[in-house]
């Protein structure tokens, strides 16, 4: 028997909106969180500053695009 979902998941709508939130909010003030090193500033460290707030519209892209997906 395969289960189908009875509508989308919003699980996947709450973390690309996370993302981006995080992305724009990076873009905005200068500074983003990092996974293991707190928090990076655009004038510190600004390629890796580049990265983190790269890889956080990539995974806002990706979750919202699953979330559209599946509708």
């Amino acid at each position: 028997m395969v289960h189908q979902s009875a509508g989308p998941e919003y699980g996947l709508l709450f973390f690309g909106v996370t993302f981006l939130a995080l992305a724009v909010g990076g873009s905005l003030t200068g500074e983003t969180l990092a996974r293991f090193r707190g928090v990076i500033y655009r004038a510190d460290n600004p390629k890796q500053f580049r990265w983190v707030v790269v890889a956080y519209y990539v995974g806002a892209l990706y979750f919202i695009g699953l979330f559209f997906l599946d509708l």
